[in-house]
């Protein structure tokens, strides 16, 4: 659980995702165990982390079912399973060494969730209010965004904790010349990562290409930004339509915006019968054909066994992590020390 609403958003189209997306106790912990002991004090206490974690978990779950319904159902199936399966690291994040966000603060973060516009929540926003910085130093290990004095504890992908570090700014290269960024979380707030480089995403009208991305709700068609195109509109490019809610551009029969299919595991997935079905609920398409027909592999449980070459996920937010000798593994700061 990083914790932005960015990321979760990320690492949900990833799958996906993320996402999206966010022991020593904090004070803030110490704070909300203390016992009350009238109606009055507990409502001086602030909310339980039991309850902050679950608003937190729907908020975001919410959001994704309004801006990226496709692929919601591709990394949890439904709301309830995301909200399900979202809540799961924040109890331990919120009590994480260096944490310094409360159930208070992840209170107000869902407030601003709520209220955000999809343009505002696909494009790495990090509000404020849901960006509380820890108090652990640049380089230190951690788990979560949270922990960190600079807000972005940076993970390599495949591995379960990483360091505190500083984001990317926009046009900056790593020190190597290498890549600044892999995800938006990875850049500064309202920068998006494209090709390695973290740049301002480009409003209807701009000029944009592979290293000059658009909003996140908008799509490049012709060389500009434009609002994607609807289920049967004339297109083509790929992404030429509208790919939140799951349609592609027919390029090679009808040349027009079609809506791909989504399957449960155990079922057919990939090119059937003309029309691209991707699996639903963390499945991987796996042992495709010639003519491009697979089946839905069922995602691993949590500590089992995953990996990509074998064509088994994990459900999120577990991801199969080579520390674990490639096992599905829940996030845990706690034991990033």
């Amino acid at each position: 659980m990083r914790g932005s609403l960015g990321h979760w958003l990320t690492v949900a189209a990833m799958a996906a995702a993320a996402c999206c997306a966010s022991c020593s106790s904090s004070s803030s912990s110490q704070k909300s165990s203390s016992p009350s002991t009238s109606p009055d004090a507990a409502a001086e206490a602030g909310p339980s982390a039991t309850t902050a974690c679950a608003d937190f978990a729907q908020a975001v779950c919410n959001q994704l079912s309004t801006c990226t319904p496709f692929a919601l159902k591709e990394a949890f199936g439904d709301v309830q399973t995301c909200a399900q399966r979202s809540v799961i690291p924040c109890p331990a994040t919120l009590v994480a060494s260096g944490t310094k966000t409360t159930p208070s603060d992840l209170e107000k973060c869902v407030q601003v969730i709520r209220s955000q516009s999809c343009d505002e929540a696909l494009d790495n926003p990090q509000a404020p209010e849901c960006s509380v910085p820890g108090t652990l130093a640049e380089g230190a290990a951690c788990g979560s965004d949270w922990q960190c004095a600079t807000g972005f504890c940076e993970i390599v992908a495949g591995k379960r904790c990483g360091a505190c570090a500083a984001r990317a700014s926009s046009g900056q290269r790593a020190p190597d010349g290498g890549a600044a960024c892999v995800v938006d979380d990875d850049c500064d707030a309202k920068l998006v990562c494209a090709a390695g480089t973290c740049v301002s995403p480009g409003a209807v009208g701009a000029t944009c290409s592979g290293t000059q991305p658009c909003l996140r709700t908008l799509t490049c068609i012709g060389g500009k930004c434009a609002t994607p195109l609807a289920a049967g509109a004339s297109c083509s490019a790929a992404t030429d339509c509208d790919g939140s809610t799951g349609l592609y551009c027919d390029t090679s029969g009808t040349k027009k915006c079609v809506q791909a299919g989504i399957a449960a595991s155990g079922q057919p997935c990939g090119l059937l019968s003309g029309t691209l079905v991707a699996c639903a609920s963390g499945a991987l398409c796996v042992n495709i054909d010639m003519q491009g027909q697979g089946t839905c592999h069922e995602p691993a449980g949590d500590g089992a066994p995953c990996g990509t070459l074998a064509g088994i996920g994990c459900t999120l937010p577990a991801v199969c992590i080579d520390d674990s000798g490639y096992k599905c593994d829940l996030p845990d700061p706690r034991s990033c020390q």
